[in-house]
Order: structure tokens, then C-alpha cells, then sequence
């Protein structure tokens, strides 16, 4: 077995607009360096992946994780995903967000219709910025789980992270309506959309990691989607596989065990949602992260 000798330190260079600030960034696309400045300014409460400010690529840190960092293969790739939700303070983390969400899914339940649709919107917002969050960090080389996002206001830390999570799920269910609409309710037209369903789930992991990189629902076009599936397909199609088992054991653990358990189950539903979500958001930010460029989801 032979060992690859350290890599040299990587020489940094001064910023082309901002001359007096380090260039911590290179673009993958066009090779320009660009220091923080140079990068889109944060929205307070969205989530935004770091892209060229002169071309749209992806930018890279300057000094990134070595290769013996970054996990290899598929194989690889699943064992970092299954440990990444525990490294560092990410066992605080997941405790502590499946305390506080399992509070919100208690007070929805307390309240009548209207109120309890806002703490659902809450919840549910609240979890989808922490995903961005997540792919985010895992698409810029981070190893551990990031802390959970802080709240600004109710639009933009909850409203907008809960539709950039809702739209495309509810655009990739929509067609599996059509055998239902078409044929009426029957076990034929029911098989028939769940096939359709599952087909078009297809589409909505790299929807989803679009939508993350680009901070806009907009970033789901097929225009943006549909050439990254085909640039890492073989790749992507494994993780669709292990991230839709992943959701398919959630769903199944909750409703046959954990609903049966009062009080205590709302707890543990959470903390197993936090972990899985979790390990599914890292499989495609380290999906992003080690595919060299090939994905031009910006």
C-alpha cells in the first residue's frame, strides 16, 4: 500500500477588486480568484452556496479539504453520510432541534385549525432552512453537522425555506394525480400514480440541491436539473435510492411505532426525522462537492 506524499501549502493571492484582501476562492469554471467580498451578500434567514461572481461557477476554498478528506466512492460517500450527523456537537444538535421541534408539533396539535396550521408551517420551515443549511455546508468541504440557522424574521427564516421545500415536492407528486383524476378512485388508477409518483421522485433530490445552491425556487428548472442528473447519473441514482429508503423507514417507523407512543414518540420522531434528514442533505452536498464542476446548477 503506498501513501501519498502531504500536498504543498497552497499559496494564496491578493484580490483582484479588493487588492488589500486574501482571495480565498477559485472558481472551478473560469480560474478567477475572489476574495469574501466578492461574494453574493447574505439574505438574512435564506441559505446561498458560494457561486463566481463574474462567471456564475462554483467556487471553491482555496484551501479546501485534502483528498484523504473528502470521502471516496459511493461507498465511501454513504459511511460519511451515516457518521456525519454525530461528529463534533451534532448529538447536542440533533437533541436539542428534536426538543424544540417536538414542542412545535405539541403546541399544532393543541390549537384549532388556524393556529395550528402556523405552528405546522413553523416546524416545517424551521426544518427546511436547516436542510439548505446543511447542503450548503456539506457542498463547501464542511465535516460537521452546522448549527442550527438563527431566526430573523418569520418570511424569510421560516416562509420562504418552507416553500422552497414544498414546491418542488408537491410539482413531482402532481403528476401521479393524473390516473386518479382521469380514471376515478380504483386500485388500477392508484397503482398507476404511485408508479408515476415514484418516477418523478427521480427529479426531486436535484431539485432540491438546486434550489440550495441557487436560493431560488427558480434553480429547479429542468434546464438546470435535468443536465446535472445526466452529468452524474450513475452516482445520483444510487443516493436517489438511499435517500428514498431512507424516507420510505421514517415514514414507516412513525406511523407503526412511534405514534403509538404518547408524548415520548413525538420526541424520538423528531430526533430520528433530524438525523435521516440530516444524512439525506449531506449525501447531496458531498454529491455537489466531489463532482468537480460537472453539476452547472448556477
Amino acid at each position: 500500500m503506498t501513501v501519498a506524499a502531504p500536498a504543498p501549502p497552497v499559496r494564496t493571492a491578493a484580490c483582484r477588486k479588493h487588492p488589500e484582501k486574501v482571495a480565498w476562492w477559485r472558481c472551478a469554471d473560469c480560474g478567477a480568484v475572489h476574495c469574501d467580498e466578492c461574494l453574493k451578500a447574505h439574505v438574512p434567514g435564506r441559505i446561498r452556496t458560494e457561486s463566481c461572481p463574474e462567471c456564475k461557477g462554483y467556487l471553491r476554498k482555496i484551501q479546501a479539504p485534502s483528498p484523504d478528506d473528502l470521502p471516496a466512492g459511493l461507498p465511501g460517500i454513504l459511511r460519511d453520510a451515516a457518521a456525519y450527523p454525530l461528529r463534533g456537537h451534532g448529538l447536542v444538535l440533533i437533541l436539542l432541534g428534536g426538543l424544540f421541534l417536538a414542542f412545535i408539533d405539541l403546541l399544532s396539535r393543541s390549537f384549532r385549525m388556524r393556529t395550528a396550521l402556523f405552528f405546522v408551517i413553523f416546524g416545517a420551515g424551521y426544518l427546511a432552512a436547516y436542510m439548505f443549511h446543511i447542503v450548503e455546508a456539506s457542498a463547501n468541504g464542511k465535516r460537521k453537522l452546522p448549527d442550527w440557522p438563527e431566526f430573523s424574521n418569520l418570511w424569510d427564516s421560516i416562509c420562504i425555506p418552507f416553500f422552497q421545500i414544498l414546491l418542488p415536492i408537491v410539482l413531482c407528486a402532481l403528476p401521479g394525480c393524473a390516473p386518479i383524476l382521469l380514471l376515478g378512485w380504483n386500485e388500477q388508477s392508484f397503482t398507476m400514480g404511485v408508479a408515476i409518483d415514484i418516477v418523478c421522485s427521480f427529479y426531486l433530490p436535484m431539485a432540491i440541491l438546486a434550489i440550495a445552491v441557487n436560493n431560488a425556487v427558480a434553480g429547479m428548472h429542468p434546464a438546470n436539473v435535468l443536465p446535472a442528473i445526466g452529468a452524474v447519473f450513475p452516482r445520483y441514482a444510487a443516493i436517489w435510492l438511499v435517500i428514498g429508503a431512507l424516507g420510505t423507514a421514517s415514514q414507516l417507523l412513525y406511523f407503526l411505532v412511534l405514534d403509538e407512543i404518547p408524548f415520548v414518540g413525538i420526541a424520538l420522531n423528531m430526533w430520528a426525522t433530524i438525523y435521516l434528514v440530516a444524512v439525506e442533505m449531506r449525501l447531496l452536498g458531498v454529491l455537489y462537492l466531489t463532482s468537480e464542476g460537472k453539476l452547472k446548477l448556477v
